[in-house]
């Protein structure tokens, strides 16, 4: 997940934990799988964000009907929030993926 939305919405975005636990599960079953080779790159790219719908859409994805309801009656503080730190593109945000290439 993004650090920026941890810092900017509090509420609905967990800490971001330290170090790099989902990069270190990984590279813990990569090591137990018996692969001969694997290689794991990081592509950190920046997303925006164009409304402050697109928030409640990220954190409520794969929820229920009534968690995405409960969310929804924050809009005034999300929409705050967003609006107070746009650019002209959107929301900033910043997100690592992890491309693993293994052989086995």
């Amino acid at each position: 997940m993004s650090p920026e939305l941890s810092l900017l919405f509090p509420g609905l975005f967990a800490p971001q934990p330290e170090g790099t636990p989902v990069l270190d599960k990984i590279n813990q079953r990569l090591e137990a799988s018996g692969f001969t080779s694997a290689e794991i790159e990081i592509v950190t790219s920046v997303q925006y964000f164009h409304e402050p719908l697109d928030i409640v859409r990220l954190r409520c994805f794969g929820q229920t009907p009534a968690v995405h309801e409960m969310v929804l009656q924050c809009m005034p503080e999300i929409s705050r929030i967003f609006n107070q730190h746009q650019s002209s593109q959107g929301l900033q945000a910043t997100l690592d993926n992890y491309i693993v290439r293994a052989a086995v």
